[in-house]
């Protein structure tokens, strides 16, 4: 029924079919000032480090009823990027929810989870929703997880999220000066599709 919905064009959107661009999924447009600096800090290193791309910033809201509109003018070598913080939890489930529908969504596409900090609970809603996404981001081939510290990297769950993904370590606070969160980005984008990259782990020191 949603996908019935769902226009399949959109005007805003449509100036950006044929070019380059990046997504900003889950955009923080919400009266949060946190996730707000988060997506405006996010957009500026964007536009430093790929500066022939276009940013696209799509809000968490915009997720389901604008998707199909948002795929109509993306190609397969897109880059989906979603919004750093600390919402990779059973606590905020409806931007969790969201990002596990932009990999769903975008299969084919480089995506990376700017730096996160994944803290499931360890209640049984927490365990499954844990499995959950799991499972999605572990069959996506070109996904990369940043971690916003070491200890999210270092959680031994019995699902854990970033078993099967290429994860990195990155402080949020680090994005205009780590030069090797912007040189491992910059890779990233030039990584063929292909099997899942195994863990190479890149230490930045937080501002």
């Amino acid at each position: 029924v949603r996908g019935a919905l769902e226009p399949k064009t959109d005007a805003a959107l449509e100036k950006y079919r044929g070019k380059k661009k990046v997504v900003v999924a889950l955009a923080g447009f919400y009266q949060n000032l946190g996730d707000m600096a988060l997506t405006y800090s996010q957009n500026r290193l964007i536009e430093e480090v790929l500066p022939d791309h276009e940013v696209i910033l799509f809000s968490s809201n915009d997720s389901y009823r604008r998707m199909k509109a948002l795929k109509n003018v993306c190609t397969d070598e897109d880059i989906i990027t979603t919004i750093a913080g600390g919402n990779m939890d059973d606590i905020y489930t409806s931007l969790e929810d969201c990002r596990r529908y932009f990999v769903r969504k975008f299969p084919r596409n480089p995506i990376i989870s700017f730096p996160q900090t994944i803290a499931f609970s360890d209640s049984e809603e927490g365990r499954a929703a844990q499995a959950r996404s799991a499972r999605t981001y572990g069959r996506h081939p070109r996904l990369t997880i940043f971690g916003r510290e070491p200890e999210t990297l270092r959680r031994k769950d019995p699902s854990p999220v970033l078993t099967s993904t290429t994860r990195v370590t990155a402080p949020t606070h680090a994005y205009v000066v780590a030069p090797n969160f912007f040189l491992r980005m910059q890779s990233l984008i030039r990584e063929p599709a292909g099997p899942v990259s195994p863990s190479r782990p890149i230490s930045s020191t937080s501002s």
